[in-house]
């Protein structure tokens, strides 16, 4: 096992049923990945993670963008979920999202998920990195107590160490004051 090169702590806001209530919703502007959830219309089962992207632009504008919407059309039962660098790790920048959603798209297929975008699934992430997903109510600063079930097979805390996937699930509030 590699040293852990790279440490990044995404911020999650979700779930939108609309691109439009991304649009309307403070801060968004400043994402630069999205997940989409839901199921195709053969699917049986619950909703899980459909797509993973990313986006120099407002995540909105990039959703609404005609051959986007033609992807989207696939999946029934959506919901939007997007996220940032933590203002914390001042990571935003191309490279560093094209690593995460790689790292995401290749986790998830490893996972058995059938995803839309599967582009990226002949390569893997080029270091050892772990990626912190901390989940947000829209439109509040406010952290969800619990995840949803639809993002249940993305891991709070994911490690890749170069050859093999951890991960940890659950991280839960502890209250020292009371």
């Amino acid at each position: 096992m590699e040293e852990i090169k790279k440490l990044y702590v995404l911020e999650w806001y979700g779930p939108y049923d609309s691109i439009e209530g991304i649009w309307y919703d403070n801060g968004t502007e400043e994402c630069s990945i999205y997940l989409i959830t839901g199921k195709e219309k053969y699917e049986r089962g619950e909703e899980h993670i459909k797509y993973v992207g990313i986006t120099k632009r407002d995540p909105a504008k990039r959703l609404n963008d005609r051959d986007h919407q033609e992807k989207q059309q696939k999946i029934a039962y959506k919901k939007y979920w997007v996220g940032r660098f933590s203002r914390i790790s001042n990571k935003n920048s191309r490279a560093n999202a094209e690593l995460i959603e790689t790292l995401f798209i290749h986790f998830l297929y490893i996972e058995g998920r059938r995803l839309i975008n599967d582009k990226k699934l002949k390569k893997i992430p080029d270091c050892p990195l772990t990626v912190l997903n901390r989940w947000y109510l829209k439109k509040q600063d406010s952290h969800r107590v619990n995840k949803p079930r639809r993002l249940s097979e993305l891991p709070d805390v994911l490690l890749f160490d170069g050859m093999e996937y951890w991960g940890a699930d659950k991280l839960k509030f502890l209250n020292y004051e009371e």
